[in-house]
């Protein structure tokens, strides 16, 4: 068998091992990472309470704000309750592999495969399965590197277990872009493919994560070193039904509903709350910790202490608001043969534009953000941009989970344009786009950023010049 790393030497995954393309969790080794970490942290923080609860006790009496540190002990509980979870699971299902139907999986193909679980088969069980591509990469900031990692591209489906002579088996089948990267080695920057597996189950739920083996559709590089699975594509095929969309609430997001020229797609205020309660409570967090700061030094440092808490209460103060406004933020895009007629409405202001379908040229999926769950699975959205013959673009959608039930929302709004509609190319003799408003504030931001610290100086000398004056005798 072809050996791909020997061509291309940046792949983390070589073919001449493969062991009939059996994938394992990465279950094992996280288990012993947090039951380590746990330890460490709750060693750490209880072994200080412990031996300082004396002094620890009269200082938070004199300062009340240190009850904040509460949060340790409580973090260090829920790190142990993970670990005691998760070994539960462990003992629960065992190694639980991933098996490919083809190894390596290609880019712009269809990724198939199925994972054998040790339970009980039940129609009604259905598993949310994901497949993402993380980029994890090295980022200076403040002169310190941070190890970062951003999901680029997910995909989900829902999934019906499948009844088998050990117990339950679940099928999958995605299809990434082909313009995406491949699974590299680990470095200081690569990219690696993810699939998460999450089955609720009584007692013990089923939950894990497979590092996928993922190659560019090369042919003269790929082909040879194809193996595929002895499992029969005819099992996927009998078993469409089993792989769908990943299954949305009861509140979609967008709400689609026909209107009389067209369909309506409606994105509710709601569709920010988790997003917008969070910008509040941390809003709420940094304005209840600065007053207490601000309490302590106001009676020695009054105008210089004054100065510098106003200045950082703007960062909660732009949280709060920015929280409010986006629980207040809703999108309505009617879409028919004439075109897309888009409402938009922050709480009482609401502003109409029309797009025509003859100035439409594309409909474009973008990632709009990602976000991390507890460490294992991720979310990622998209966004919706109509493409002008210009090249301006206007958002017709937002906040579409997965890239799946993106692509089927776009499928929509291009159908109700009509067969007549077909995407083109953006002009070439498209307009330099204007400067934007934060180019045009970028020098007034300078000019700012050198004031500030100065007059927070002259502040400062002014609230200490009893104890120069003392030193200057």
């Amino acid at each position: 068998m072809k050996d791909y790393t020997a061509t291309n030497p940046d792949v983390s995954f070589d073919t001449s091992a493969n062991q009939d393309n059996i994938i394992h969790s990465d279950a094992k080794t996280e288990l012993i990472y947090l039951w380590f970490f746990s330890f460490c942290w709750n060693a750490f923080v209880f072994g200080f309470i412990f031996l300082g609860q004396d002094e620890l006790l009269k200082t938070v009496d004199d300062s009340p704000i240190l009850y904040v540190f509460i949060i340790f002990p409580l973090v260090g509980f829920a790190f142990l309750y993970s670990a005691i979870k998760g070994t539960i699971a462990w003992f629960s299902f065992g190694e639980t592999p991933l098996v490919l139907s083809v190894f390596p999986a290609k880019l712009g193909e269809e990724i198939t495969g199925y994972i054998d679980i040790d339970t009980e088969y039940s129609l009604a069980k259905k598993a949310i399965i994901s497949l993402s591509c993380h980029h994890h990469f090295l980022e200076k900031s403040e002169g310190e590197t941070e190890q970062r990692m951003e999901v680029v591209w997910q995909d989900d489906i829902s999934v019906s277990t499948q009844a088998t002579l050990k117990g339950s088996r679940l099928c999958f089948s995605f299809h990434p872009p082909s313009d995406l990267s491949e699974t590299q080695k680990k470095s200081k920057d690569y990219h690696e493919w993810v699939i998460h597996v999450e089955l609720p189950l009584i007692g013990s739920d089923f939950e894990r994560k497979y590092t996928v083996p993922i190659a560019k559709a090369d042919k003269d590089r790929i082909q040879a070193s194809s193996n595929p699975n002895p499992v029969s594509k005819s099992l996927y095929k009998t078993q469409q039904d089993s792989v769908n969309l990943k299954e949305e609430p009861a509140k979609a997001i967008p709400d689609i509903s026909t209107s009389l020229s067209g369909k309506l797609f409606h994105y509710p205020a709601s569709r920010h709350r988790v997003f917008a309660i969070g910008f509040i409570m941390v809003a709420l967090f940094i304005g209840f910790f600065l007053y207490y700061m601000y309490q302590e030094f106001a009676d020695f440092l009054p105008l210089s202490s004054l100065y510098i808490f106003s200045l950082a209460a703007i960062a909660p103060i732009g949280f709060f608001c920015f929280g409010l406004l986006a629980l207040g933020y809703t999108l309505t895009v009617e879409a028919s043969l004439k075109g897309f007629e888009i409402t938009h409405r922050l709480l009482f202001y609401q502003h109409k534009g029309m797009l025509e379908a003859s100035r439409i040229v594309d409909i474009k999926i973008e990632k709009s953000g990602s976000a991390s769950i507890n460490g294992h699975s991720s979310r990622v959205w998209y966004s919706l941009q109509a493409v002008e013959k210009d090249g301006a673009e206007s958002t017709i959608g937002d906040n579409l989970e997965g890239y799946r039930y993106a692509k089927s929302v776009r499928q929509q709004l291009i159908d109700a344009l009509g067969s007549r509609w077909k995407p083109s190319k953006v002009s070439e003799s498209v307009k330099p786009k204007p400067k934007s408003r934060i180019d045009k504030i970028e020098p007034v931001a300078r000019i700012f950023s050198k004031i500030v610290p100065f007059i927070g100086l002259v502040l400062l000398a002014y609230d200490l010049r009893d104890f120069i004056f003392r030193i200057m005798g």
